[in-house]
């Protein structure tokens, strides 16, 4: 067979892509399993998730213990066994130690802002390289469950996906619409502050919802949950399990109940988009999109 028109040509490629792409074929490793009375549970980290932990672990500034990454990547063998079991111990009874919760708020101004402007500067934490890598056993575990619950129109933060992917996909509806003579309409929106306004209550029941264990949610609550400062709001900026529990909380800005109307996000930025014949149609569908998300954010953020 011979394909000579391009669009023929594009759609071999891009099925091809499609089918080899890892990005729909991501399965994360969830050693999770069920008790006696069918409740998830999670079993005890090993040591070959703590050394791939370990290589996880970015140079950089340690919290307020001083323990440094580049120790942790140096320890030696019976070392690194007393800290899983010291990590086993702590899942198991979900709580974190007091001194990993401690934590060093480092201002960071934003490029090309005003800086005499309080909300020119991004308040980074600096917490404690131990926590920092008792967060990524718990990211190993439980990222295959918020792959799961994510939205496909979901990019931000997850493996394989991008804001290419998002970008790709825009453009991909608005060509679309241009070769079937319709008319695309997008709203572009930023959810300001949005890790710093997450509910941590819903935050939790969300979590436990897409089947992560009691004693995993209680541990991430005692992180939340700064014994220095009582918290009921924000994830740390800066933290490695941040990025997928704000995934986990977008997990129900959910558009199918507006019929023609896409909703593609991208961490804290939203575009909806929908396409159709004519604009009294489209914006008809872009207010309710537009009134949906703003009800989601009023009980939400």
């Amino acid at each position: 067979m011979v394909f000579t028109a391009l669009d023929d040509k594009m759609k071999i490629i891009l099925d091809d892509f499609i089918k080899n792409d890892q990005g729909y074929q991501y399965q994360a490793q969830t050693i999770i399993t069920t008790d006696h009375n069918n409740q998830p549970k999670m079993e005890p980290f090993t040591i070959d998730e703590l050394e791939t932990a370990i290589k996880k672990i970015r140079p950089g500034a340690p919290g307020p213990d001083q323990i440094h990454s580049l120790m942790l990547k140096s320890l030696p063998e019976e070392a690194k066994n007393i800290l899983l079991n010291l990590f086993n111990k702590s899942i198991k009874e979900g709580y974190t130690p007091k001194e990993w919760r401690k934590t060093s708020i480092v201002p960071i101004p934003k490029t090309g802002k005003d800086p005499s402007n309080p909300d020119s500067y991004r308040p980074t934490s600096l917490t404690s390289c131990l926590c920092k890598l008792m967060e990524h056993l718990i990211k190993i575990r439980i990222l295959g469950l918020v792959i799961k619950a994510a939205q496909k129109e979901q990019f931000g933060f997850l493996p394989n996906q991008s804001t290419t992917d998002c970008l790709v996909r825009l453009e991909n509806q608005i060509k679309q619409g241009f070769r079937c003579k319709e008319v695309t309409f997008a709203v572009f929106l930023d959810m300001k502050s949005a890790f710093d306004r997450v509910d941590l209550d819903e935050l939790l029941k969300k979590t436990g919802e897409i089947g992560i264990p009691d004693n995993c949610i209680n541990c991430i609550s005692s992180f939340l949950r700064n014994c220095e400062v009582k918290n009921d709001l924000g994830l740390p900026q800066g933290g490695v399990l941040s990025p997928i529990l704000l995934v986990i909380y977008c997990t129900d800005l959910d558009m199918s109940t507006v019929l023609g109307c896409k909703a593609y996000i991208d961490s804290d930025d939203i575009a909806l988009v929908t396409t159709g014949k004519t604009n009294l149609l489209l914006q008809s569908v872009m207010q309710k999109a537009l009134n949906n998300v703003q009800q989601w954010c009023s009980k939400k953020i």
